[in-house]
Protein backbone atom coordinates (compact mmCIF):
# COMPACT_ATOMS: atom_id res chain seq x y z
CA UNK A 1 0.00 0.00 0.00
CA UNK A 2 1.13 3.57 -1.17
CA UNK A 3 0.44 6.44 0.95
CA UNK A 4 1.04 10.07 -0.26
CA UNK A 5 1.00 12.67 2.55
CA UNK A 6 2.39 16.81 3.01
CA UNK A 7 5.81 14.87 4.50
CA UNK A 8 6.25 12.53 2.01
CA UNK A 9 5.96 9.00 0.77
CA UNK A 10 5.03 6.08 2.42
CA UNK A 11 4.62 1.88 1.88
CA UNK A 12 3.47 -0.97 4.07
CA UNK A 13 3.84 -4.59 2.62
CA UNK A 14 1.38 -5.55 5.54
CA UNK A 15 4.43 -6.19 7.78
CA UNK A 16 6.95 -3.19 7.57
CA UNK A 17 6.48 0.80 6.61
CA UNK A 18 9.67 2.34 4.37
CA UNK A 19 9.51 6.65 4.17
CA UNK A 20 11.41 8.61 1.75
CA UNK A 21 11.22 12.28 2.74
CA UNK A 22 12.45 16.22 1.58
CA UNK A 23 14.43 16.13 4.92
CA UNK A 24 16.47 12.80 3.94
CA UNK A 25 17.12 14.35 0.53
CA UNK A 26 15.23 11.90 -1.22
CA UNK A 27 12.09 14.07 -2.65
CA UNK A 28 12.53 17.40 -4.82
CA UNK A 29 9.30 18.44 -2.70
CA UNK A 30 7.61 17.38 0.34
CA UNK A 31 4.21 17.25 -0.07
CA UNK A 32 3.24 13.88 -2.13
CA UNK A 33 0.06 14.58 -3.87
CA UNK A 34 -0.63 11.71 -6.74
CA UNK A 35 0.88 8.33 -7.23
CA UNK A 36 0.99 6.30 -10.85
CA UNK A 37 2.88 3.39 -11.60
CA UNK A 38 4.45 2.70 -15.27
CA UNK A 39 4.83 -0.90 -16.73
CA UNK A 40 8.45 -1.34 -16.02
CA UNK A 41 7.48 -0.81 -12.03
CA UNK A 42 8.54 3.00 -11.78
CA UNK A 43 6.31 5.05 -9.28
CA UNK A 44 5.46 8.24 -10.76
CA UNK A 45 5.69 10.35 -7.63
CA UNK A 46 3.78 14.21 -8.16
CA UNK A 47 4.62 17.34 -6.54
CA UNK A 48 1.08 19.53 -7.19
CA UNK A 49 0.23 23.19 -5.51
CA UNK A 50 -3.67 23.73 -5.89
CA UNK A 51 -6.20 21.31 -7.04
CA UNK A 52 -8.19 20.36 -10.01
CA UNK A 53 -8.20 23.63 -12.69
CA UNK A 54 -5.59 25.55 -10.30
CA UNK A 55 -3.43 22.93 -10.27
CA UNK A 56 0.06 23.24 -10.73
CA UNK A 57 3.04 20.39 -11.20
CA UNK A 58 5.93 21.37 -9.18
CA UNK A 59 8.41 18.52 -9.53
CA UNK A 60 7.60 14.81 -10.51
CA UNK A 61 10.59 12.06 -9.26
CA UNK A 62 10.55 8.47 -10.23
CA UNK A 63 10.61 5.47 -7.81
CA UNK A 64 13.09 2.44 -8.90
CA UNK A 65 11.24 -0.61 -9.07
CA UNK A 66 13.05 -2.20 -6.29
CA UNK A 67 12.37 0.61 -4.13
CA UNK A 68 16.15 1.69 -3.67
CA UNK A 69 16.52 4.84 -5.71
CA UNK A 70 14.30 7.80 -5.95
CA UNK A 71 15.62 10.61 -9.40
CA UNK A 72 13.66 13.43 -10.31
CA UNK A 73 11.96 12.51 -14.05
CA UNK A 74 14.81 15.23 -15.60
CA UNK A 75 17.71 13.27 -14.61
CA UNK A 76 16.46 9.61 -15.37
CA UNK A 77 14.39 10.61 -18.60
CA UNK A 78 16.84 13.60 -19.90
CA UNK A 79 16.58 14.47 -23.37
CA UNK A 80 13.49 11.99 -23.86
CA UNK A 81 11.40 13.88 -22.19
CA UNK A 82 9.21 16.46 -24.67
CA UNK A 83 8.18 18.98 -22.28
CA UNK A 84 8.96 20.75 -18.99
CA UNK A 85 7.15 19.61 -15.70
CA UNK A 86 5.33 23.09 -14.95
CA UNK A 87 3.75 23.18 -18.56
CA UNK A 88 1.44 19.39 -17.68
CA UNK A 89 -2.03 20.82 -16.64
CA UNK A 90 -3.49 16.74 -16.52
CA UNK A 91 -1.95 13.67 -16.26
CA UNK A 92 -3.74 9.97 -15.28
CA UNK A 93 -3.21 6.87 -16.80
CA UNK A 94 -5.09 3.83 -18.80
CA UNK A 95 -5.58 2.03 -15.21
CA UNK A 96 -2.54 -0.67 -16.62
CA UNK A 97 0.59 0.62 -18.12
CA UNK A 98 0.17 3.65 -20.26
CA UNK A 99 0.70 7.46 -18.44
CA UNK A 100 -1.10 10.60 -20.79
CA UNK A 101 0.29 14.21 -20.07
CA UNK A 102 -2.08 17.10 -21.18
CA UNK A 103 -0.42 20.08 -21.92
CA UNK A 104 -2.32 23.51 -23.05
CA UNK A 105 -2.24 22.33 -26.47
CA UNK A 106 -1.50 18.82 -27.11
CA UNK A 107 -1.26 15.34 -25.13
CA UNK A 108 1.72 13.24 -24.71
CA UNK A 109 2.06 9.36 -23.77
CA UNK A 110 4.31 7.68 -22.12
CA UNK A 111 4.44 4.13 -24.34
CA UNK A 112 4.93 0.64 -23.15
CA UNK A 113 8.42 1.18 -24.80
CA UNK A 114 9.23 3.72 -22.14
CA UNK A 115 8.85 6.31 -25.49
CA UNK A 116 6.73 9.49 -25.72
CA UNK A 117 4.86 9.72 -27.84
CA UNK A 118 2.61 12.86 -29.32
CA UNK A 119 -1.52 12.00 -29.34
CA UNK A 120 -3.38 12.75 -32.36
CA UNK A 121 -6.65 14.47 -30.46
CA UNK A 122 -9.41 16.59 -32.73
CA UNK A 123 -8.67 20.43 -32.55
CA UNK A 124 -10.63 21.78 -29.25
CA UNK A 125 -10.99 18.22 -27.55
CA UNK A 126 -9.28 18.16 -23.81
CA UNK A 127 -9.29 14.43 -22.61
CA UNK A 128 -9.23 14.02 -18.53
CA UNK A 129 -9.66 10.31 -18.52
CA UNK A 130 -8.82 7.25 -20.69
CA UNK A 131 -10.20 3.59 -20.96
CA UNK A 132 -8.05 0.36 -21.16
CA UNK A 133 -8.83 0.44 -25.05
CA UNK A 134 -7.11 3.74 -25.13
CA UNK A 135 -10.87 5.49 -26.00
CA UNK A 136 -10.81 9.40 -24.18
CA UNK A 137 -13.22 10.65 -22.59
CA UNK A 138 -12.62 14.65 -21.90
CA UNK A 139 -14.71 17.95 -22.60
CA UNK A 140 -15.50 19.87 -26.23
CA UNK A 141 -16.65 22.92 -26.55
CA UNK A 142 -18.61 22.67 -23.24
CA UNK A 143 -19.75 18.79 -24.15
CA UNK A 144 -18.89 15.95 -23.08
CA UNK A 145 -17.14 13.83 -25.84
CA UNK A 146 -15.29 10.47 -26.54
CA UNK A 147 -12.41 10.01 -28.97
CA UNK A 148 -10.55 6.57 -29.99
CA UNK A 149 -7.49 6.31 -29.72
CA UNK A 150 -6.80 7.07 -33.30
CA UNK A 151 -8.31 10.66 -32.86
CA UNK A 152 -11.74 10.05 -34.27
CA UNK A 153 -14.63 11.56 -32.39
CA UNK A 154 -16.90 8.86 -31.56
CA UNK A 155 -19.87 10.81 -29.95
CA UNK A 156 -20.71 13.58 -28.22
CA UNK A 157 -23.04 13.60 -25.27
CA UNK A 158 -25.58 16.08 -24.15
CA UNK A 159 -23.99 16.84 -20.97
CA UNK A 160 -22.45 20.41 -20.18
CA UNK A 161 -19.96 20.56 -18.19
CA UNK A 162 -19.77 23.46 -16.46
CA UNK A 163 -16.26 23.75 -14.86
CA UNK A 164 -13.33 21.73 -14.12
CA UNK A 165 -14.59 19.86 -10.92
CA UNK A 166 -15.45 16.58 -12.46
CA UNK A 167 -14.56 13.23 -11.96
CA UNK A 168 -15.11 9.75 -13.87
CA UNK A 169 -15.34 6.23 -12.61
CA UNK A 170 -16.55 2.89 -14.25
CA UNK A 171 -15.63 1.49 -17.97
CA UNK A 172 -16.37 1.30 -21.21
CA UNK A 173 -19.82 -0.19 -21.37
CA UNK A 174 -21.38 2.06 -18.23
CA UNK A 175 -19.88 4.99 -16.53
CA UNK A 176 -20.47 7.90 -14.22
CA UNK A 177 -19.53 11.76 -14.40
CA UNK A 178 -19.95 14.17 -11.56
CA UNK A 179 -18.88 17.47 -11.19
CA UNK A 180 -18.91 19.82 -8.09
CA UNK A 181 -21.02 20.47 -6.62
CA UNK A 182 -24.32 18.55 -7.14
CA UNK A 183 -24.27 17.79 -10.80
CA UNK A 184 -24.40 13.82 -11.89
CA UNK A 185 -25.40 11.66 -14.98
CA UNK A 186 -24.75 7.75 -15.67
CA UNK A 187 -24.02 6.94 -19.38
CA UNK A 188 -24.32 3.15 -20.93
CA UNK A 189 -24.58 1.49 -24.28
CA UNK A 190 -25.78 -1.73 -24.72
CA UNK A 191 -23.08 -2.77 -27.42
CA UNK A 192 -19.63 -2.23 -28.48
CA UNK A 193 -21.12 -1.04 -32.17
CA UNK A 194 -24.17 1.32 -30.11
CA UNK A 195 -23.79 5.32 -29.22
CA UNK A 196 -23.69 5.53 -25.39
CA UNK A 197 -26.87 6.88 -23.77
CA UNK A 198 -28.15 9.01 -20.48
CA UNK A 199 -28.91 6.34 -17.66
CA UNK A 200 -31.96 7.51 -15.72
CA UNK A 201 -31.81 5.09 -12.99
CA UNK A 202 -28.41 4.80 -11.90
CA UNK A 203 -27.49 7.62 -9.57
CA UNK A 204 -31.18 9.32 -10.26
CA UNK A 205 -31.23 10.16 -6.27
CA UNK A 206 -27.68 12.27 -6.57
CA UNK A 207 -28.25 14.25 -9.37
CA UNK A 208 -29.54 17.35 -7.16
CA UNK A 209 -28.35 15.87 -4.05
CA UNK A 210 -26.66 19.00 -2.06
CA UNK A 211 -23.57 16.84 -1.50
CA UNK A 212 -20.02 17.35 -3.44
CA UNK A 213 -19.89 13.59 -5.10
CA UNK A 214 -16.41 12.46 -3.96
CA UNK A 215 -16.39 8.79 -4.38
CA UNK A 216 -18.59 5.73 -6.24
CA UNK A 217 -18.76 2.40 -5.54
CA UNK A 218 -20.60 0.45 -8.73
CA UNK A 219 -20.20 -3.17 -7.41
CA UNK A 220 -22.21 -1.85 -4.03
CA UNK A 221 -24.03 1.31 -5.72
CA UNK A 222 -22.54 3.24 -3.08
CA UNK A 223 -21.38 6.89 -3.42
CA UNK A 224 -19.65 8.86 -1.26
CA UNK A 225 -20.01 12.84 -0.85
CA UNK A 226 -19.40 15.75 1.67
CA UNK A 227 -21.54 18.62 2.87
CA UNK A 228 -19.82 21.56 4.58
CA UNK A 229 -17.56 19.57 7.17
CA UNK A 230 -19.23 16.10 6.90
CA UNK A 231 -18.83 13.29 4.78
CA UNK A 232 -21.08 10.88 4.06
CA UNK A 233 -21.99 7.06 2.57
CA UNK A 234 -25.02 7.20 0.70
CA UNK A 235 -27.90 4.17 0.10
CA UNK A 236 -29.21 4.28 -3.92
CA UNK A 237 -32.40 5.88 -2.01
CA UNK A 238 -30.27 8.77 -1.26
CA UNK A 239 -30.61 7.88 2.16
CA UNK A 240 -27.59 8.54 4.69
CA UNK A 241 -25.95 5.46 5.94
CA UNK A 242 -23.42 6.59 7.45
CA UNK A 243 -21.01 9.75 8.31
CA UNK A 244 -17.18 10.99 9.61
CA UNK A 245 -16.39 14.38 10.78
CA UNK A 246 -13.97 15.59 7.58
CA UNK A 247 -13.74 15.85 4.07
CA UNK A 248 -10.73 12.95 3.07
CA UNK A 249 -8.56 14.02 0.03
CA UNK A 250 -8.59 10.39 -0.98
CA UNK A 251 -11.36 7.46 -0.65
CA UNK A 252 -9.84 4.39 -1.70
CA UNK A 253 -11.01 0.44 -1.41
CA UNK A 254 -9.51 -2.81 -1.51
CA UNK A 255 -9.34 -6.17 -2.47
CA UNK A 256 -12.15 -6.62 0.70
CA UNK A 257 -14.10 -4.18 -0.06
CA UNK A 258 -13.62 -1.72 2.62
CA UNK A 259 -13.32 1.75 2.38
CA UNK A 260 -9.56 3.48 2.89
CA UNK A 261 -10.45 7.82 4.20
CA UNK A 262 -7.29 9.75 3.70
CA UNK A 263 -6.42 13.23 4.87
CA UNK A 264 -4.57 14.51 7.96
CA UNK A 265 -4.83 10.89 9.24
CA UNK A 266 -5.91 7.53 7.60
CA UNK A 267 -9.27 5.74 8.89
CA UNK A 268 -10.44 2.08 7.65
CA UNK A 269 -14.06 2.05 7.62
CA UNK A 270 -15.17 -1.91 7.52
CA UNK A 271 -18.96 -2.66 6.65
CA UNK A 272 -20.88 -5.44 7.67
CA UNK A 273 -23.21 -6.04 4.62
CA UNK A 274 -26.41 -7.01 4.84
CA UNK A 275 -27.39 -7.69 0.80
CA UNK A 276 -30.53 -7.97 -0.47
CA UNK A 277 -32.23 -7.06 -4.22
CA UNK A 278 -33.77 -3.54 -4.72
CA UNK A 279 -35.66 -4.88 -7.43
CA UNK A 280 -36.47 -1.14 -9.12
CA UNK A 281 -32.44 -0.67 -10.25
CA UNK A 282 -32.04 -4.28 -10.16
CA UNK A 283 -28.33 -4.56 -7.93
CA UNK A 284 -27.29 -5.21 -4.59
CA UNK A 285 -27.34 -2.68 -1.86
CA UNK A 286 -27.55 -1.94 1.64
CA UNK A 287 -29.69 -2.51 4.03
CA UNK A 288 -29.42 0.72 6.16
CA UNK A 289 -28.83 -0.20 9.21
CA UNK A 290 -25.94 1.79 11.55
CA UNK A 291 -24.84 -1.79 13.26
CA UNK A 292 -23.61 -2.39 9.90
CA UNK A 293 -20.31 -0.10 9.98
CA UNK A 294 -17.21 -0.70 11.98
CA UNK A 295 -14.62 2.39 11.96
Amino acid sequence: MWIGTQDGLNYFDGYNWQYWTKDDGQLTHAHVNYLLKDQAGYLWIFHVKGLDSKKSVLSIDLLSPERDRIVPIEDLLGASLPFSVPEIQEFFSNGQDILYFTLAEEVWSYTRDHQFERVALPLGFTPFHVFLDGTFVGHMEGKLALVDKQGKLLQRLNYRLENRHFQLIGDRDQFWVWQWPSSCMAFKREAQSQPYSESLLSLQPYRNAPFALLHYNPRQNELWGNKEDTTYLLHPSGEVLFKVPGIPRRIAQDQDHNYWLGQYEIQLLQLQRRKFRKLLHNTEAIKPDDNNFQC
